[in-house]
């Protein structure tokens, strides 16, 4: 989690995060807006191209228990897909967790697990269809996450992906990275293109509140981290993107 809202943290710590207020009106329903509109599809990164988010709570699962230390599962939901949550795992473990080896040998055992874990983690199903398809109907495509580029652009290459994008957005750009729409107001701004005439795709409740806060369409793909999250707000919410249809 390169880079969540109200959670119970551990020693009574209740951080309080104020959403960012939705642009209105904000359309319900991308269709029947035919595809020939969008000039626009903005892909997310952690959890919608690649599941990076699953591995590295798979990771920090293996530190806590090495830790001796019970999970805040709920602390890492709400720490998905933003950068500017308060908690520090590390800090947490530090002071109440009991680890058998010195922090730096820890540190290093994270970064194994959770290199070998991404290593592993191929693109999701969909992805590549739905940009490729985009692409052949005329449409711009992009990025826009609340990771840095160091994060997004290396795993993208690696994927062979990177070029394939006319734009890549991350929170090193932006002011406020999500759940503020700082993030996709850039990318249609410096592509030139309304909101309307764009959709989103996320797997997130923060990136969900972002896209629609800056007054754009939004399908969500929930992941296995994020299925049980609130997206009641999402345009649409679908299991795969291989079951998006731009013309349905």
């Amino acid at each position: 989690m390169q880079d969540r809202l109200a959670v119970s943290l551990p020693n009574g710590f209740t951080p309080r995060f104020e959403a960012p207020p939705l642009q209105s009106p904000v359309q319900t329903s991308i269709f029947p807006m035919s595809s020939s509109r969008l000039q626009l599809v903005i892909f997310d990164f952690d959890g919608l191209i690649i599941d990076t988010e699953s591995a590295i709570l798979d990771a920090w699962k293996e530190i806590y228990a090495l830790c001796r230390r019970p999970f805040p599962a709920d602390i890492f939901q709400e720490m998905i897909g933003r950068a500017d949550h308060p908690f520090d795992p590390w800090h947490d473990l530090s002071e109440y967790g009991n680890s058998p080896i010195p922090p730096d040998d820890l540190k290093e055992r994270f970064e194994q697990i959770h290199r070998e874990r991404i290593e592993q983690a191929p693109v999701l199903p969909g992805v590549i269809e739905r940009l490729f398809e985009a692409k052949a109907r005329g449409m711009k495509a992009a990025v826009a996450s609340s990771s840095s580029h160091s994060w997004v652009d290396r795993h993208l290459k690696e994927r062979e992906m990177f070029q394939h994008f006319d734009l890549i957005r991350c929170r090193d750009d932006v002011a406020r990275a999500k759940p503020w729409p700082d993030l996709y107001l850039s990318v249609l701004e410096t592509l030139q293109i309304p909101a309307d005439r764009a959709v989103v795709f996320e797997d997130s409740h923060n990136g969900l509140t972002a896209a629609r806060a800056a007054g754009i369409a939004c399908v969500v793909i929930p992941n296995a981290t994020t299925r049980t999250q609130d997206f009641a707000a999402a345009t649409r919410v679908i299991t795969s993107l291989e079951d998006f249809d731009f013309d349905s």
